[in-house]
């Protein structure tokens, strides 16, 4: 395969900040290089260890880098955020190279991805995050009530994940499922996270470009009523 540039082509770049604008995605010039780097990464350690079947260097902008930020504008709550089954860092990772004073926690499994993960933050240079190598069981003291936002990207199925996502976060916070496109007879995710409590939740449906699929977010939110403790 050859080498992959570490930089971001003008073109490249030029096209990836049209696409985040189609989806109100903010970004800064310094997520230019620093998704470049990510990327070249990726591929690099893709070569050696199943870090992701897209191999493509602008399917990987598309299909992983403009989908994880696509969580982005729902990240309205203060407070860490806590990525469920990180994998090669989707999103957890992209979502704090595009705000990096954001403190996230990546939790995954997998002995493999987690070198990698830990290989992407010192070659990056990334501070404020940290990387968990474990199976996350739901009554985990270490994290219990202390995430603003947890997130996963196709971790589970979301009923499952909204058991076990709620418990991490605090009295005040908001969890977001990264989905693809709806299959038959599924219940309505909204609807499954307003029976577990939700005060509000939402399906947020948009395009990937370029024929790259249909994605959804299920944005669901928990805030203590009034005069609660």
């Amino acid at each position: 395969m050859p080498e992959i540039p570490s930089v971001l082509t003008d073109a490249e770049w030029a096209d990836f900040q049209a696409w985040c604008a189609a989806l109100t995605i903010p970004v800064s010039p310094a997520l230019r290089e620093n998704l470049g780097r990510y990327r070249a990464l990726l591929l690099d350690w893709n070569t050696r260890v199943n870090l992701t079947r897209v191999g493509n260097p602008r399917a990987v902008l598309i299909k992983h880098f403009l989908d994880s930020l696509a969580v982005l504008p729902h990240l309205d709550f203060e407070g860490p955020l806590l990525d469920v089954g990180s994998g090669a860092g989707l999103p957890g990772l992209v979502l704090k190279l595009a705000r990096p004073g954001l403190p996230v926690t990546l939790v995954e499994a997998r002995a493999k991805k987690v070198a990698f993960l830990e290989e992407a933050r010192r070659r990056l240079g990334v501070s404020g995050l940290t990387i968990l190598h474990q199976h996350l069981e739901p009554a985990d003291p270490a994290l219990g009530g202390r995430f603003g936002t947890v997130v996963s990207r196709a971790f589970t199925a979301p009923a499952p994940f909204l058991v076990l996502a709620r418990g991490f976060l605090a009295s005040r916070g908001r969890v977001i499922a990264m989905m693809g496109p709806p299959r038959p007879g599924e219940p309505d995710p909204a609807q499954t996270a307003r029976e577990q409590g939700a005060g509000r939740a939402e399906v947020v449906a948009f395009s990937l470009p370029e024929g790259a699929g249909d994605r959804r977010l299920l944005v669901a939110e928990w805030i203590p009523a009034a005069g609660s403790t």
